[in-house]
C-alpha cells in the first residue's frame, strides 16, 4: 500500500496516482488515497470507477489501454505478482499479442483467484533478479520470460522470440546454452500452451514447478 501525505482531496489523489498507473488502481490504493469502501462503491455506481477485476478499478472511464489491462491483471493478483509467459513476451516485444487470458505469476503459497481473463501461475521463487519493471508494470525479465516460453512455444515460435530478443539487444546466451529442447508443435502457441495446461496438471513448467488451470499454475 502506498502512503499518501498530500493534503489534496481524496479524488485528486486518486487522479494523480492513476495517471502514473495507466488509469488503473487496486482497492488498497484507493483506500490509501483516502476513500472508504462505501465511497468506492458509490463512485462505481456513479460511473466514476469501473471494475476491471475483483479489487481493481479503472479511474474515470473504462477505455483502458492494453498496458492498463496488463497492469490491472497484475494488481488483481496481489503482492508479489508479475506479468509472465506470453504476456511478458508481448510487453517485451518478443512475441505478438496472444489472444486469451493475461498470464501472471505469483509466489507460493499464495493462491489468488482474480476471476476470468487471468491465468495465474505459482512459483516457488520469484527472485529479484527475475523481475523488472517495464512501462510501470512488474514483469519477468527477458531471460526468465524466454525460459518460460521455451516450455510452451512451438520450436519455430520460440526461435523467433530469441531472434527478436537478440535484435533488441538482450543477452540470450544463458537461454541458448540450456539443453532442454523447445516444445514441438505445428499449432499456435496460445492453443498449444492451453493444451499443455489442460493435460498436465502437476507436470513441470517454467523454471521448476507445476501447472494447473487458471486458478494457479505452478511456474518456477
Amino acid at each position: 500500500m502506498r502512503k499518501q501525505t498530500s493534503t489534496c482531496p481524496p479524488d485528486a489523489r486518486v487522479a494523480q496516482l492513476a495517471q502514473g498507473d495507466h488509469g488503473v488502481l487496486a482497492t488498497s490504493e484507493l483506500l490509501a488515497c483516502g476513500l472508504t469502501h462505501a465511497g468506492i462503491h458509490r463512485r462505481a455506481r456513479a460511473g466514476r470507477l469501473h471494475r476491471l477485476h475483483h479489487g481493481v478499478y479503472a479511474v474515470g472511464h473504462a477505455a483502458v489501454s492494453r498496458k492498463g489491462r496488463l497492469l490491472a491483471a497484475v494488481k488483481a493478483c496481489g503482492a508479489g505478482a508479475v506479468l509472465s509467459h506470453q504476456s511478458a513476451a508481448e510487453l517485451w516485444k518478443l512475441a505478438p499479442r496472444c489472444p486469451g487470458p493475461i498470464h501472471v505469476t505469483v509466489p507460493e503459497p499464495r493462491r489468488p483467484r482474480p476471476g476470468p481473463g487471468i491465468a495465474v501461475y505459482r512459483s516457488k521463487a520469484v527472485l529479484d533478479r527475475d523481475v523488472a519493471r517495464r512501462s510501470g508494470i512488474p514483469v519477468t525479465t527477458p531471460v526468465r520470460t524466454l525460459r518460460e516460453l521455451k516450455r510452451v512455444l512451438p520450436r519455430e515460435e520460440w526461435e523467433a522470440a530469441i531472434d527478436r530478443a537478440r535484435a533488441r539487444g538482450f543477452d540470450v546466451g544463458d537461454v541458448i546454452d540450456s539443453r532442454r529442447p523447445a516444445a514441438r508443435s505445428s499449432g499456435s502457441s496460445c492453443g498449444f500452451a492451453a493444451a499443455i495446461a489442460s493435460r498436465h496438471r502437476g507436470s513441470t513448467c517454467g523454471l521448476a514447478g507445476t501447472w494447473s488451470i487458471s486458478s494457479g499454475r505452478r511456474a518456477g
